[in-house]
């Protein structure tokens, strides 16, 4: 899990990104805001990852994964400390984690008003599905390197391949902005350990631009029924509006 020498400088706190989400890049379906602040504790200052998905339309596979996520992580390492998600479908539930990233260990649950779902969960450098998403702009990703993580949603654990897939350019607002593209694989791990090998690979992939910052502009992920893609539409940092 290397980062970049700069990694500390990537993100503003109040910055804002706002994606609009289509089904297969054509029909809207929802909008997302991913949004980055810091907080002192008593421990210490803690990095804030927001992310606000809300949908346009009922699908039902979209809204499996809209809701408010909240992900408390470490300045040093930048991985979660905690993680809060409320969704938003027809049967909404939380989803709560809590790291202990030195002892190798995640407490993670799934809550809703007639069942709960726990576990505990041993591993290295875990993460969260927010998590995941801004730790994509600072770890350093090399051409044929490959990545392997532990990411944790409610109470399920996936095993993440991150592989390098090449750069391209991206237009946003009229520019060509250059991005290295990110490929990744999730595969579920059932609690013997052994992987549940169901999806093709490619089943995720980000484009993170290459400017200051280091935004990603799109993600674009195969579900059973099609393709969902989020394009970034507008990026706010303070004291400066791109």
């Amino acid at each position: 899990m290397p980062l970049r020498e700069d990694a500390g400088t990537v993100f503003v706190p109040g910055e804002s990104s706002v994606y609009g989400v289509s089904w297969a890049g054509v029909l809207p379906v929802g909008r997302v805001e991913y949004t980055y602040d810091e907080i002192e504790t008593e421990e210490g200052k803690l990095l804030v990852f927001g992310g606000l998905t809300e949908p346009l339309l009922r699908v039902k596979a979209f809204l499996r994964s809209a809701g408010n996520i909240r992900t408390l992580a470490d300045p040093k390492t930048f991985l979660p400390v905690a993680t809060f998600w409320v969704t938003a479908d027809d049967a909404p539930h939380t989803r709560t984690t809590w790291f202990d990233q030195d002892a190798g260990v995640a407490f993670a649950g799934k809550w809703t008003k007639k069942f709960v779902q726990a576990a505990e969960i041993r591993g290295k450098h875990m993460l969260d599905p927010i998590g995941a998403i801004f730790y994509g702009r600072v770890v350093r990703i090399e051409p044929d390197s490959e990545i392997r993580v532990l990411m944790i949603e409610g109470a399920t654990v996936h095993l993440m391949t991150v592989r390098h897939a090449g750069a391209e350019h991206l237009m946003f607002k009229g520019e060509r902005i250059p991005c290295t593209k990110v490929s990744l694989r999730t595969d579920r791990i059932r609690e013997d350990g052994t992987l549940v090998d169901e999806k093709p690979w490619n089943d995720l992939v980000a484009w993170v631009g290459e400017i200051p910052g280091r935004p990603i502009m799109r993600i674009a992920g195969s579900l059973r029924f099609g393709t969902v893609v989020l394009k970034l539409a507008s990026r706010t940092v303070p004291e400066t509006r791109e």
